[in-house]
């Protein structure tokens, strides 16, 4: 029975990992894999074959994860604005501001 659990917390995490923490999201997932497998056995491919990345990110809540050092989420969101097609130059550019903000933070005198 451990290994049957393993399995169900890897493909869950998977789904997961895929609707960026979002239960519903989760929750269809998993509802949509039940309509298209019903009660047979899946593999880790099918899951990753019919779960869409649900998530939807943009440039500013990288910048927020990149400050949290959430290294993991910040790989996934920047995968996700790449697939979105989200130009460099504006993560770029929205980095820098950050960047340049923080720097003025803490050089101004209170």
């Amino acid at each position: 029975m451990d290994g049957v659990n393993f399995w169900f917390e890897e493909k869950e995490s998977k789904i997961y990992l895929g609707a960026e923490g979002h239960l519903l999201a989760c929750a269809q997932e998993i509802e949509k894999l039940h309509l298209l497998y019903g009660k047979a056995q899946i593999d880790t491919t099918q899951v990753l074959d019919a779960v869409v990345d649900s998530a939807r990110f943009d440039v500013f809540n990288w910048v927020d994860t990149v400050l949290t050092g959430d290294v993991p989420r910040l790989v996934r969101q920047l995968q996700g604005l790449q697939a979105e097609g989200v130009e460099v130059i504006l993560v770029a550019w929205a980095l820098n501001k950050e960047i340049r903000n923080l720097s003025e933070i803490t050089t101004t005198k209170i």
